[in-house]
């Protein structure tokens, strides 16, 4: 049976809280937006309370059907601060008046213990945030609301499914993983290693993982904007992640325009 985001979320967040307690080092992510004269800037700032080894930030925008917009990242080794963010620009045109906007922000910190070890950053608090808000122009600054609709990441969940399937790959045998809640299955290094590797492309829907159970093998996969279906393939040897293989399949159409869009699985749900 596949083991879901939900389960795993509550078991992360527990022991984030019993180890946040002990550590002198937390972890915060701050998703933001700013008008520009030509449309927005978001960021995704991670930030702690002392200097550290290591930051790294993660920020991607996502329209209203979970597709990818554009996403970027940071690292930054023995930093001088004690934040680093990450930003994407996003134009007045790709933006359209009056539709909602996901903002994801990712990020950790690393730091060496007195013993000299690498605390492991999945030990230290938050390690992913959602806002959404609703593009409005210069006109006003749009409200930002934590977190984005149950009902989005059952949508990219059911849609992750579907694509999977279509490489003949069964999703009950494997723990799904949206965006970077990999990382809580093969710990943020893997994460950014997997993730610079996969080449997502603007109008991509968002990536979504599929993880067996002796998490040594993670399947990537999505849909281009030309209905182009992707299958990546990582395996772990010797605690070193490498990319197995990469399958791909033209599609009919895009799954948001043959199967379903979110804001048609939102009426389902309502009409329920």
């Amino acid at each position: 049976m596949k083991k879901g985001r939900k389960k795993i979320a509550v078991g992360i967040l527990a022991g984030c809280m019993l180890c946040t307690t002990a550590l002198a080092y937390e972890c915060y992510i701050t998703p933001s937006y700013q008008s520009v004269s030509r449309g927005a800037v978001v960021s995704s700032t991670t930030e702690t309370n002392g200097i550290v080894s290591e930051l790294y930030a993660l920020v991607a925008l996502l329209d209203e059907n979970m597709e990818t917009i554009d996403s970027a990242s940071r690292t930054k080794a023995d930093p001088t601060t004690t934040s680093l963010t990450a930003s994407v620009q996003a134009y007045d045109g790709t933006l359209k008046h009056g539709k909602m906007y996901t903002i994801v922000g990712g990020g950790y910190i690393k730091y060496m213990t007195k013993y000299g070890l690498v605390q492991q950053p999945e030990d230290i608090g938050e390690s992913i945030r959602e806002k959404t808000f609703t593009y409005n122009g210069r006109s006003a600054e749009p409200v930002l609301s934590d977190g984005m609709p149950e009902a989005m990441l059952d949508y990219q969940e059911e849609r992750a499914d579907w694509i999977f399937q279509k490489f003949e790959m069964n999703p009950d045998d494997y723990n799904y993983a949206w965006f970077y809640e990999l990382s809580s299955y093969v710990g943020t290094d893997a994460f950014v290693t997997i993730f610079d590797t996969i080449d997502l492309p603007a109008g991509a829907t968002s990536d979504s993982y599929f993880v067996n159970d002796a998490m040594d093998t993670v399947y990537c996969v999505f849909q281009d904007k030309d209905a182009v279906n992707y299958l990546y393939e990582f395996t772990k040897e010797d605690d070193v992640w490498q990319l197995s293989k990469v399958e791909t399949q033209q599609d009919e159409g895009k799954y948001s325009e043959t199967q379903q869009s979110y804001a048609d699985y939102e009426q389902q749900l309502l009409g329920a």
